[in-house]
Formats: C-alpha cells, structure tokens, sequence
C-alpha cells in the first residue's frame, strides 16, 4: 500500500492556518492546486457522503440547520496509520507530578468524562470493531481516492441547508495567500458568520460497493480547531448507514 503524505493536499482552511503560523505557504497552496486532479463523483457517493453528513452533523456538530462544506475533497490522516494505532496502541506517559494532581478538579474530570462517554456514543466510535470490519479493498479503495481529489457538487440530501464553498469562493477570501490571517477571519464572518466548515474526504468502497469508508471532520476558521473521523458505512435496502467510527484527529 502507498504510503499517505499528509502535506499534499491542505484544504484552504488549513493552508490559511498555516499562513498565519508561517506565512509562507502561498508557494505550498499553488503546488497544491496545480497537482489537484479533478473527478467526476457518482450518485452513490453522494449517497455515501448524504448519510455521513447527517450523522455528523447530528451526533457531533449538534444538528445545525446550516452546514457549509468545503468544495473539495481532502483529507488529513492516513487510515492505515489509524488503524495500527488501534492493533498496536503507543502506551500514553504517566504523569506523576504532585502538584499537578493537586490542581485536578475531581468533579470536573468525571463531567468531562461522562461528556466523552457520551459523544463517544453518539458518534458510534468503536476503534476495535471499525478494524475489524473494514475490508482491505475498502481501504485500498479510499487510499486511492484520496490521491484523486475531486470539486463537490451541492447534491447533497440531509435535513440541513447546505452551501458549498468553492475554489473561488476561498479564493476571495483570501485563503492560502500571504496576507494576514485576521483579514481572512474578517472576511469569512462577513460571508458566512460564525460557522465550522465540514471537510470531506473521497469515498472507499469494497468489491461489492456494499461497505464504504470516508473521513469527514469539521473546522473552525475563526479559531482554528477542530475534530474528524473515519466513518464505515454498510449498505442495506438501497440505504447507506454508518455502523462505527474511528477518530482521525483532533485540534
């Protein structure tokens, strides 16, 4: 399997980002856009991406009545890579500094781990059985799409209004240009208010398109952060439904 290089193609939020740490990376957003392959999406990927965003939407981002979706797809972590950290998980450091523990509110860690427990639920995250139900091919499948990325159509059926932010549309705003960050934010307010931008990455199918896998996360312009997943989905009845998550990053 060829390996993922995760600084090829940077969504124009993320190159805006970048800008604003570096402020560098307009060659990078040129590079970038010159090596973008444009590919016609189907209907049953559209289906795919239909039911991922409704359950998104719904379980993360807490149903809003507007979603605005980045016109391209993109993607910001290998799968591969995901699911060996579920096979072979990195043991996590023991912090053992007194005074830290000192200042841990006992109250505020069992509410925030009882919010996590929750979110987890909704969100259907089950590392273990996304590992185990996801077929080579499908991994294979998406691998492959994502050295394709592809412009979005505004086809999308979910009970959300939808707007779908185009090349030029980032274009205007100044994203991926060596120009202050703060214009950019400015800019994005005015256009579309104080809302997170979801990011789609292409879909993976198995041999018999009855599995599919796509990333799918969200980003905040104004604050630079975020969350995404890796979504598996089974077809049943004509009907694409999500049956397990894996996180794919958080910022």
């Amino acid at each position: 399997m060829r390996k993922l290089n995760p600084n090829r193609y940077l969504s124009p939020i993320r190159r805006a980002a970048v800008c604003c740490l570096f402020g560098q990376l307009f060659a990078v957003g040129s590079l970038v856009g010159s090596q973008t392959i444009r590919t016609k999406i189907d209907d049953e990927k559209y289906s795919v991406f239909s039911a991922a965003l409704q359950h998104f939407s719904t379980t993360v981002m807490g149903a809003p009545s507007l979603l605005l979706i980045d016109g391209e797809t993109t993607w910001h972590d290998n799968i591969q890579a995901a699911l060996d950290e579920v096979r072979h998980p990195t043991p996590m450091p023991q912090v053992r500094d007194p005074a830290l523990t000192r200042r841990i509110d006992p109250d505020k860690v069992r509410e925030k781990s009882r919010w996590l427990k929750e979110h987890d639920k909704r969100i259907l995250l089950n590392p273990a059985d996304f590992a185990q139900q996801i077929s080579k091919e499908t991994i294979v499948s998406w691998v492959h799409e994502c050295y394709k990325p592809a412009v979005l159509q505004n086809a999308f059926k979910v009970s959300a209004k939808t707007i779908v932010i185009t090349a030029e549309d980032w274009q205007r705003l100044g994203a991926g240009e060596e120009k202050s960050y703060r214009d950019f934010r400015k800019k994005f307010l005015r256009s579309y208010g104080d809302n997170a931008v979801i990011e789609l990455s292409g879909v993976g199918f198995n041999n018999e398109h009855t599995q599919a896998v796509v990333e799918i996360g969200y980003v905040i312009p104004d604050r630079v952060g975020g969350e995404g997943y890796f979504l598996l989905l089974e077809k049943g009845n004509d009907t694409w439904k999500v049956r397990c998550a894996l996180l794919a990053w958080l910022s």
